[in-house]
């Protein structure tokens, strides 16, 4: 609560604040450095008497003490006693330290005490002490305080008093005048120029605070300029983008047609591949069965010669044993026909055997291409 009261304190009486406690500590600092000194020099002058009562004393009841006379040294005791520092009297006989003369009155304050030795050449008579009170030197140190303390507070009022005068003309007005400016500066107002006379620290900072509103002032001209110039761009850009948007759609229909063209396309090529594919199988059949067609009758061919080779040996064979079989039925059968026909028939057989195998042989392998 302390920090926060402090923060919120205005700098008028925080610069009084300072200059009242740079004026205290070094005037309390002076008024115990003089009050030492003026208890200094009333503790010396007060020693002082009180040696030289005691000096006076002890040479003035030589002769009443010398005399066994004590009222020949009272009317001396008496007129140290006017001294109201002078508490007490004391005078004693030597060598038995009897009480010669003595007078005292009360004492509120400490003393100081002093003693002389009485002598008569070198002969002790006695001794002689007084007792002074110290009140004169603590009522000197407060008077000294009071005194001081009145001139300080004089001089520190009427000092104050002209720091404020000076702290509110040269200080206070002129941050206030730099408050409502910037205030103003805050509040967008840039054309009033901001008039300051004077050439100190607050005057520096106003023309600063000008310069800085002339500063503004072309900037913000300047940002409007560009806010403009960004406005018409984006207008421009805008107007791209939607041209640019439409001719995307425009661009996208036709490549949405275009694609439906080329579906279509490949639809009817995928066909047309079909088609010659199909016509690609059908003709190599057709050259399969051309040629099949060309080997079959090659083939024939060649089969129609060892057949007919059979065919005409077996013929003839079959005539023969039908001839064998006309001559055994009529009896004139001949042993040496039989054994003409027996010696010509192994070799007849044989013709017929590799007539059949080659048959047999064309056909596997005729079979074989047409499975082929």
């Amino acid at each position: 609560m302390v920090a926060s009261f402090f923060r919120n304190l205005s700098l008028r009486y925080v610069l009084l604040s300072a200059l009242l406690l740079g004026l205290l500590v070094p005037g309390w600092l002076a008024l115990e450095h003089e009050a030492a000194q003026v208890k200094v020099r009333l503790t010396d002058d007060l020693q002082r008497d009180a040696n030289r009562y005691a000096d006076m004393l002890s040479v003035a009841l030589r002769e009443p003490l010398w005399q066994l006379a004590p009222s020949f040294g009272q009317p001396l005791v008496d007129t140290v006693m006017e001294d109201p520092r002078v508490t007490r009297v004391a005078v004693v006989q030597a060598p038995n330290s009897e009480t010669f003369l003595q007078r005292q009155r009360p004492a509120a304050q400490p003393v100081i005490t002093v003693s002389r030795k009485i002598h008569v050449g070198t002969r002790l008579l006695g001794e002689v002490t007084l007792e002074l009170s110290t009140g004169s030197v603590a009522q000197g140190i407060a008077d000294a305080r009071s005194r001081y303390l009145w001139r300080t507070a004089v001089t520190a009022f009427g000092t104050l008093l002209l720091i404020f005068f000076v702290l509110h003309k040269r200080l206070s007005e002129p941050i206030e005048q730099l408050v409502r400016q910037s205030d103003a500066l805050a509040a967008g107002q840039l054309a009033q120029a901001f008039a300051w006379q004077r050439n100190d620290e607050l005057g520096r900072v106003g023309h600063s605070l000008n310069n800085t509103r002339q500063a503004l002032a072309a900037l913000i001209g300047e940002l409007q300029t560009v806010n403009a110039n960004l406005k018409l761009e984006n207008e421009e850009r805008r107007r791209a983008e939607d041209a640019l948007a439409q001719h995307a759609g425009a661009l996208e229909s036709r490549v949405t047609e275009r694609t439906r063209e080329l579906s279509a396309a490949n639809a009817a090529l995928s066909v047309t591949l079909s088609d010659l594919r199909q016509t690609q199988f059908d003709l190599i059949e057709s050259e399969k069965l051309a040629g099949l067609g060309r080997m079959v009758a090659g083939v024939a061919h060649e089969m129609n010669t060892p057949i007919g080779n059979a065919l005409t040996i077996g013929s003839a064979m079959g005539e023969r044993v039908a001839k064998l079989q006309r001559q055994l039925s009529a009896g004139n059968l001949k042993r040496s026909a039989l054994d003409e026909f027996l010696d010509d028939f192994p070799s007849v057989s044989r013709q017929l055997a590799l007539a059949a195998l080659k048959h047999a042989k064309e056909a596997i392998l005729t079979r074989s291409l047409l499975t082929t």
